[in-house]
């Protein structure tokens, strides 16, 4: 508190020196590719954007639908009963069409699709936004591993894992990021990403008795991260006007934009699907964009 204290007594000094770059938490932006780029930068490049265009072209579907702006999702409801009634019909066609053939078809009816317990599964209230939850799932899926695999073949390092990718570049290259110091992704955020990319990919996203306690003190740490600008940082506050001035004093300005939801581990339920906020999605898309970037400046400089 003493270093926010000082910031907000010296804005009128300081705040002229911000680089608007450093204010991170909306728009993705990334290096456009040259002659020189790295085959690995290229790729990650065009992923990157094929992601981008796909996901809000979805999320434009969802939004379409609610013509009022008072969030009914009325129609997505009505869609997904239309598309349970025809995957419970589709046993019905099959035999329709082998009798016009002169065939006799006996299929058991196997499928039941109970919409109240699926929604059961997540603690969204509309599926609106279970449907954006799991677009934000997919998303955030895809980005990681592209990440993963980007970063392992520009640091050769073929079995380099999830979990280690900020440590091993904070080892091999030192601070790469323009943004957000490597060092405080290293401690705050990487170990909540890291940790929601394993509940995916392990327990299909559903949030398990043994996921649970891990899950909340990542988020806790990912929290500080919205609430305390220095947060993760491990250097005495004196020093932090000289290497992180304007970085800190961007945050300032930015600690008003964390919503309650953002980072708030009652969103992890046991037995419950665990989504991303947007905000949450957000900070990931911007701060990997900013690393690979760096990473291919460094590598090819």
């Amino acid at each position: 508190m003493r270093l926010l204290q000082k910031m907000y007594n010296t804005a009128d000094r300081t705040v002229s020196k911000v680089d608007p770059a450093m204010i991170t938490s909306f728009s993705p932006s990334l290096t456009p590719t040259n002659d020189e780029s790295s085959d690995w930068y290229r790729n990650f490049h065009n992923s990157f954007w094929m992601c981008q265009i796909t996901n809000n072209l979805l999320v434009s579907y969802i939004e379409m639908d609610d013509h009022s702006g008072k969030e009914s999702f009325d129609l997505i409801s009505y869609r997904i009963e239309e598309i349970r009634a025809r995957l419970l019909g589709r046993n019905s066609q099959v035999r329709h069409m082998a009798s016009i053939a002169g065939y006799e078809l006996e299929i058991e009816e196997n499928i039941e699709i109970e919409i109240d317990k699926l929604k059961d599964l997540s603690s969204e209230l509309r599926w609106g936004e279970i449907i954006k939850g799991f677009l934000n799932l997919w998303e955030f899926l895809f980005l990681f591993s592209s990440f993963e695999s980007a970063l392992k073949s520009a640091l050769a390092c073929p079995r380099l894992r999830g979990a280690e990718l900020i440590q091993t570049i904070r080892g091999r290259l030192g601070e790469v990021c323009s943004m957000t110091p490597i060092e405080q992704i290293e401690n705050s955020l990487w170990p909540y990403y890291s940790e929601v990319r394993n509940i995916f990919a392990h327990s299909h996203g559903i949030v398990t008795a043994k996921d649970l306690d891990p899950l909340k003190k990542k988020i806790d740490l990912a929290r500080e991260f919205a609430e305390e600008p220095s947060a993760g940082l491990n250097e005495d506050a004196n020093d932090f006007d000289d290497k992180y001035g304007d970085y800190l004093i961007s945050r300032v300005i930015q600690m008003p934009i964390f919503d309650d939801e953002t980072f708030n581990k009652s969103n992890a339920v046991e037995s419950k699907f665990y989504f991303l906020k947007d905000q949450e999605l957000n900070i990931f898309r911007n701060i990997i964009t900013d690393i690979i970037a760096g990473v291919e400046e460094k590598i090819s400089s």
